[in-house]
């Protein structure tokens, strides 16, 4: 059995190789990113996915489908090829002809077997330029797009999940500017994916709040009994209170102390936070989790600064005081003399 560590969509190792010419690589793209359906155990369903040719010329794509699972907790997805399971359900043409800039529709069928689990299985339809099986003496290498089927048995079957931690990132908890990176690990262990959906509420040494970040922003699930780790980041400072940058995080790289001093005021933060997760799964209120973790933002650089703000300016202010006082003394003094 083979199997291919692709991301939906991604092409294989020999495109970045320059193994495979990339007008090739471009040549198709599809959609919808995924598809979700179910069916009783005994019962067909049918799914419609769109091939397009974004070549100048037309193209035969043939069509394929593998199981997927998860290579790791990033969630990234880890394709199978074979023929046993959800692939030997799912049937199709094997090729679509499609001309240059236009696109075709494909119906699949998903007949599942009458004594089928209830659960979720997990697939993913290709497209591709080149053939599945080449010719003896071919480079396997191909460029491969795909559509995720995401496919439900009905029936009773195990629900039930964990949060298993909640921290920042490598758990530190002393930090002297944004952003702040958090991670949760999320542990699934019922029979069909489960989509955790909620909020991480960030609050200052007072109690007020400072911002709500999306905790599953790409609105990414977790398989069956498995764990996905996802992580978010606290990245603007001030402004609204919902978090609505969700670029991955960026630290900057100071050339000089002016630099900090100046990121750090206009990204204040400072003192003891505290950050709230909850979650509830597949919008059931009745599945919802919490847990929560602290830390502190000291801008020691902005700190230094700040406080010799004030020195000299305590300094100056003693000088005065010292200057009128000297002036009042000198002053009854010359009143005393007459």
């Amino acid at each position: 059995m083979k199997t291919k560590n692709l991301a939906v969509f991604a092409v294989l190792a020999g495109l970045m190789l320059g193994l495979i010419p990339q007008s090739l690589a471009r040549a198709v793209t599809m959609s919808p990113v995924r598809i979700e359906l179910a069916a009783d155990p005994g019962k067909e369903t049918t799914g419609i996915i769109k091939v397009y040719n974004d070549d100048t010329v037309a193209r035969t794509f043939y069509l394929t489908a593998a199981k997927f699972e998860n290579k790791d907790e990033s969630g990234e997805p880890l394709f199978v090829e074979g023929k046993d399971g959800i692939v030997s359900w799912i049937s199709m043409q094997p090729t679509v002809a499609v001309p240059s800039k236009e696109s075709r529709e494909i119906t699949f069928t998903v007949n599942v077997p009458v004594g089928a689990d209830p659960g979720g299985y997990y697939a993913a339809i290709f497209a591709s330029v080149l053939p599945p099986d080449p010719g003896a003496g071919d480079v396997a290498l191909r460029s491969d797009v795909g559509t995720l089927v995401l496919f439900r048995v009905n029936g009773l079957f195990e629900e039930g999940e964990t949060i298993l931690e909640f921290n920042t990132k490598d758990k530190k908890k002393i930090f002297n500017h944004l952003p702040i990176e958090f991670y949760y690990r999320f542990q699934n262990d019922g029979k069909d994916r489960a989509l955790p959906v909620g909020d991480i509420t960030i609050r200052n040494t007072f109690g007020g709040l400072t911002k709500i970040i999306a905790a599953n922003q790409g609105k990414g699930n977790a398989l069956p009994e498995s764990v996905r780790k996802y992580e978010v980041a606290w990245i603007t400072a001030g402004g609204e209170d919902v978090e609505t940058n969700y670029e991955k995080a960026v630290y900057p790289e100071f050339k000089n102390f002016g630099e900090a001093v100046k990121y750090q005021w206009d990204n204040f933060a400072l003192g003891r936070y505290s950050a709230d997760l909850q979650v509830t799964v597949n919008n059931d209120s009745s599945r919802s989790y919490a847990q929560s973790t602290s830390f502190w933002v000291i801008p020691w650089q902005l700190l230094v600064v700040i406080l010799a703000v004030i020195v000299l300016f305590l300094l100056s202010l003693l000088l005065l005081l010292f200057v009128i006082y000297m002036y009042w003394k000198r002053s009854r003094r010359r009143d005393y003399q007459r």
